[in-house]
């Protein structure tokens, strides 16, 4: 025990700057290669029966998004730490390695994995999981300022749709509005508040056109639409037309108009009522038609007279026979009598006849009416149809801009009132955000974005995710530069900072992330040749399981065990020389820790791998390369590599021994540099 205390006085002595001057892991070369030239190969006159050429097995087409190098579960962990709803924010983390080794492609797998886990907590009422999350994406290797273009990102990525489907174009707009000097966001604001009102006005009065031209749509068919049915139809029977009207008394005016006019007034009538009462005034109210009737009365008169006279006969021929002077002409008609039945037919036939020329004349004037009805109703309930669709469009863009009026109404009021703060303050008059290419600028855009994310407002997503892709086609002075330069701009409590970039120390680029996940340690070497069998499509490649996303729990709520956090909290001055590298460590512990059940060999390895110096390095190297696996693993002189291996064995109750700390080391190369 004495000698165990003896350690722990000496626990923080010896330390230099960190280096990482172990052994480099294997370089993974780059995955996709166009095979080389096969040789060229002389004709001989020997003719040669080559055998045919085997078809694959079990050829399959392996999806673009899948994972063949097994990293997808502790890239999901990663995302699951990212967002979860009580991880310590800012946060950055960096997927790094070699050209190559599928850094794009983990950083797209993390992506979508965060915007499940925001997506399947928008659902679920009990996730620990954030609800609203905004993902942006830079090109580091783009051309333009790096403050500038993180900030375009971002104001694009809120006016896109979020993974919960929500879009934050008026929180962008107004910290926009931030960045920009008072009085020239005030005069924006007013102009856009203008240009919606006249704009609302012009589409009401579109409205009003829309509405009028639907009570004018019957005149509008009739006498204005050259293409209508009733128009079409009129004009190709014209001269039909023309000569039915003519002999209905209409010889004035053009047929043509004159046609559309009793098809309006048969029409207005509506429907069968319409047409009877057009068919009544057919019968008898035009010319000809009421001296047909009147005649078909006369002869119906007529023939009437003559059954009477038929009917009467014996007494006024008797009559007759009382003058002499009549009795020739009497004896004439008694022997002609007959001929009054002949008079009585031909009278009633006669009226028949003018009925039914009556009749006749009736149809062939009604017959072309009622088809111009049939076709104008067409034509009014197909534009009825047409203006019905165009005014209930018309009504949403009416209601749509309508609902913008107040926002932009409360907008322009705020930015007023912050023309007056500023101008009674004499505030430094400054240009539009993102315009001269300036970083302060982009800063109060992004400040004012993590205010309202901090600030809980609805209009306002709980987290920011910020990917930063390509750091490695820059130099280091320039990843560095660029990093450091989002650093600074996303040090609000609301950004989780994502980045890509080269596996190597000497880049600067340790100094910016939090949570460093290098996939030439992560990736399986093993599984290379399923990128083989996938290129040559002569299998199946290993594949792994691709589970779906459950934003209900996380492995992070659970307590962590007295005894893992005591340990942590011994190795902490051997892991960290301040805040920041305290955060890398646990950080580190927490995602690696689900993939082994040696938590102490665990803590020790990634204490050691972050604070190890030189020479504790060389001994723990040597030392295990001598070790029996199961021997309990100590370093001689190496005081501060003992003492962690002691507080590790007081934690697990038991030693670390060689083996176990050489699976921790290349667990804890996964996830530290």
């Amino acid at each position: 025990m004495s000698d165990f205390l003896a350690r722990v006085r000496n626990v923080t002595t010896g330390r230099t700057a960190p280096d990482h001057g172990e052994a480099p892991e294997p370089h993974v070369p780059p995955l996709l290669m166009d095979p080389p030239a096969a040789p060229a190969v002389e004709h001989t006159q020997v003719l040669i029966r080559k055998p045919p050429k085997p078809e694959p097995a079990a050829a399959v087409q392996t999806p673009a998004n899948a994972d063949l190098l097994g990293i997808a579960p502790a890239i999901r962990r990663v995302a699951e730490l990212t967002a979860h709803a009580a991880t310590k924010l800012p946060v950055t983390i960096g997927i790094l390695g070699h050209a190559g080794t599928g850094k794009s492609f983990a950083l797209r797998r993390m992506l979508d994995d965060i915007a499940a886990f925001a997506a399947g907590a928008s659902r679920t009422a009990s996730s620990p999981f954030v609800r609203h999350a905004v993902i942006a994406r830079v090109d580091a290797a783009a051309p333009g300022e790096p403050a500038t273009r993180i900030a375009a990102a971002l104001f694009e990525a809120l006016q896109n749709p979020a993974p919960d489907g929500r879009t934050y174009g008026a929180l962008a707009e107004a910290a926009s509005d931030a960045a920009t000097d008072p009085a020239e966001a005030a005069r924006h604001a007013r102009e856009r508040l203008v240009d919606a009102r006249r704009r609302l006005d012009s589409e009401r009065e579109a409205l009003q056109d829309l509405n009028g031209r639907r009570l004018r749509i019957a005149d509008s068919v009739l006498y204005e639409a050259s293409g209508s049915k009733i128009d079409a139809h009129a004009r190709a029977k014209r001269n039909s037309i023309e000569s039915r009207l003519r002999s209905f008394g209409f010889i004035s005016g053009d047929p043509v108009a004159t046609y559309k006019d009793l098809v309006r007034d048969v029409s207005d009538k509506g429907g069968a009522t319409g047409r009877f009462r057009a068919t009544f005034r057919a019968l008898w109210g035009f010319r000809g038609q009421t001296k047909l009737i009147v005649l078909a009365i006369i002869f119906f008169a007529i023939a009437w007279g003559i059954g009477e006279a038929q009917a009467s006969r014996e007494t006024w021929l008797g009559w007759l026979r009382g003058y002499d002077s009549l009795k020739t002409p009497t004896a004439w008609i008694e022997s002609h009598i007959s001929w009054l039945s002949i008079a009585k037919q031909s009278a009633i036939w006669a009226g028949v006849l003018a009925l039914v020329w009556n009749f006749i004349r009736a149809a062939r004037f009604l017959m072309p009416i009622f088809r111009g009805v049939s076709l104008y109703r067409d034509d009014v309930e197909a534009r009825h149809r047409d203006l019905d669709t165009l005014i209930a469009n018309q009504t949403r863009r009416v209601d749509d801009l309508a609902a913008e009026i107040d926002p932009l109404t409360a907008r322009a009021a705020e930015a007023e009132r912050r023309a007056a703060a500023a101008a009674e303050s004499q505030q430094k008059v400054t240009t539009s955000p993102f315009a001269t290419g300036t970083s302060h600028h982009a800063s109060t855009f992004i400040g004012a974005l993590a205010q309202a994310a901090g600030a809980h407002a609805v209009d306002a997503p709980e987290r920011i995710v910020v990917a930063i892709d390509n750091l490695d086609a820059l130099p280091d002075a320039g990843a560095a530069s660029f990093m450091a330069c989002a650093q600074e701009l996303l040090a609000h409590p609301a950004y989780v900072t994502v980045m890509t970039g080269p596996d190597a120390g000497t880049n600067g680029l340790s100094r910016f992330v939090d949570i460093p996940v290098r996939l030439s340690a992560l990736a399986d070497s093993n599984r290379l040749g399923g990128f083989v069998r996938d290129m040559l499509g002569t299998g199946a490649p290993q594949v792994s399981p691709d589970s779906a996303v459950d934003a209900t729990r996380s492995a992070f709520d659970q307590q962590m065990p007295r005894a893992e956090a005591e340990l942590l909290e011994k190795l902490a001055p051997i892991a960290a020389s301040g805040p920041r590298d305290v955060k890398r460590f646990v950080n580190a512990y927490r995602l690696a820790r689900s993939s082994t059940d040696n938590f102490g060999a665990l803590a020790v390895a990634l204490a050691l791998r972050s604070g190890a110096v030189d020479g504790e390095r060389t001994a723990m190297t040597l030392a295990l390369e001598n070790a029996a696996d199961h021997e309990a693993f100590a370093v001689r002189g190496a005081d501060r590599i003992n003492f962690a291996l002691d507080a590790a064995a007081d934690a697990q109750g038991s030693r670390v021994t060689a083996a176990q700390l050489r699976e921790a080391r290349a667990l804890a190369a996964q996830w530290s540099f």
